[in-house]
């Protein structure tokens, strides 16, 4: 596949470097929650390294910054909705009047002037937000970007013990002897009660921002404030929402970019009511109302026999969850 001395430039990566698209093996398809694009971009042989870590994106942290520095992966040229994900080399050479060469001073690695980069463009599994869009997007906090978000209810009998059955007296309990009727069943009562859980997965942090100490340090503990998942996403009122760690191992992977990183995803659980994980249902709920929370009552709760009243889960703000480092 010959190629010009003289290359067209046609377009630069975020950080300035030069490249030509092609329709050479140009294609796209559609299908569910799996949209493609294949195109092709002839660069400079020298250029090559930097080409490839800025059309995959990277992601970097500087040791103190309470944020990630992260550049969004290559969008696609067609279809704004897609950013490379991948590539492979399919082509290389050197221009007409020389031939390649190799590098006696460096393993006799071969030397070119050019080459041919297959990019494979896809939909992020991940709400994409570079640091261009630092100040209105994201308001500086990660759990705001490169994160993916699921839900999940879980309903449940909430078993109270001081609270027991008895048989109906009722006209609809007629039908029942007097004597079953006085019998108090050897079961203990329930209140029907959800709660709804949450998982958020960070995708792409460096192995070197985990902030694994601090996950830790704040394993069961509820929002001590407003909080929301996703800016513009899904509001929790103060100590309705309680962390609960990670949900499977930590472990790294390497990246596109050749950077080693982790996924991980952080699971919170919401609970209605007000007080939320520090309150509890009181006695004087109004039966009559018809849905399972409604006409509940609640009332915030301490430990007893300790030194101070403290409610049974420590209030944190969750904020510092998705700080990278353990500082």
């Amino acid at each position: 596949m010959a190629r010009p001395d003289r290359a067209t430039i046609t377009a630069q990566t975020s950080s300035g470097v030069p490249f030509q698209w092609l329709m050479d093996g140009y294609s796209g398809r559609g299908a569910r929650d799996a949209n493609q694009e294949v195109m092709q971009a002839l660069v400079s042989w020298s250029d090559s390294n930097d080409f490839l870590r800025d059309i995959v994106g990277y992601t970097e942290w500087d040791g103190t910054s309470p944020i990630l520095n992260r550049v969004v992966p290559h969008q696609c040229p067609f279809n704004e909705t897609l950013y490379c994900e991948s590539y492979r080399i399919v082509d290389f050479g050197c221009y007409d009047k020389r031939e390649v060469t190799h590098d006696p001073f460096n393993e006799n690695v071969f030397e070119c002037d050019w080459c041919i980069y297959e990019l494979v463009f896809t939909r992020p599994p991940y709400w994409v937000r570079g640091d261009d869009t630092l100040t209105n997007s994201y308001d500086g906090i990660e759990k705001n970007r490169y994160t993916s978000l699921q839900r999940r209810y879980r309903p449940r009998e909430k078993r109270i013990s001081s609270y027991g059955f008895t048989y109906d007296t009722s006209a609809l309990g007629e039908g029942q002897p007097a004597a079953d009727r006085a019998i108090v069943p050897d079961e203990t009562a329930f209140s029907p009660d959800y709660t709804v859980e949450f998982l958020l997965k960070l995708h792409q942090w460096p192995v070197d921002a985990i902030p694994e100490q601090r996950w830790a340090s704040q394993l069961l503990t509820v929002n001590h404030g407003m909080f929301q998942l996703q800016k513009g996403g899904f509001s929790f009122e103060k100590e309705s929402l309680l962390f609960k760690g990670p949900a499977e191992p930590i472990a790294w992977y390497q990246g596109a970019d050749g950077n080693f990183y982790f996924d991980t995803t952080l699971v919170f659980d919401y609970r209605p009511g007000k007080f939320g994980w520090n309150g509890y249902e009181k006695r004087d709920r109004d039966p009559a109302v018809g849905a399972p929370n409604a006409g509940r009552k609640y009332g915030r709760v301490y430990r007893r026999n300790v030194t101070t009243d403290t409610t049974p889960y420590a209030l944190t703000p969750f904020d510092d969850l998705f700080k990278p480092g353990n500082s």
